[in-house]
């Protein structure tokens, strides 16, 4: 079962890169400021999905409203992260670049969800 979860955390995490680290090449024309994108995505990317796989072993709450909490947390997160560390370069508000890499990966991954 250990093995399972660390593969979908695994899966999780490099589609989660692949999706929002393409996307940024539309919004992002520093190469360094693609790899915070990937960095973001290696610190919240993972804790999501662990706590989410905590929650289905031992809790139960609500998967949708977890998630939604969490996906909230993560664009806040990722927003300072952006602040922090995109270059002065970057045309995009850090809150809005968040928003529209996470909307994009979240909504893909539901829908791959969907069987």
């Amino acid at each position: 079962m250990i093995a399972k979860s660390l593969i979908s955390i695994i899966l999780s995490l490099s589609l989660t890169i692949l999706i929002e680290w393409g996307l940024s090449f539309i919004f992002l024309k520093n190469q360094k400021d693609r790899k915070v994108v990937i960095l973001a995505q290696i610190i919240t990317n993972p804790t999501l999905n662990i706590i989410l796989l905590l929650n289905a072993y031992f809790f139960g709450a609500n998967y949708y409203f977890l998630l939604g909490i969490l996906e909230i947390s993560v664009i806040i997160i990722e927003t300072a992260i952006y602040k922090n560390y995109l270059s002065k370069k970057a045309k995009i508000k850090p809150s809005l670049l968040s928003l529209l890499l996470n909307t994009t990966s979240l909504s893909i991954g539901l829908l791959i969800q969907i069987k």
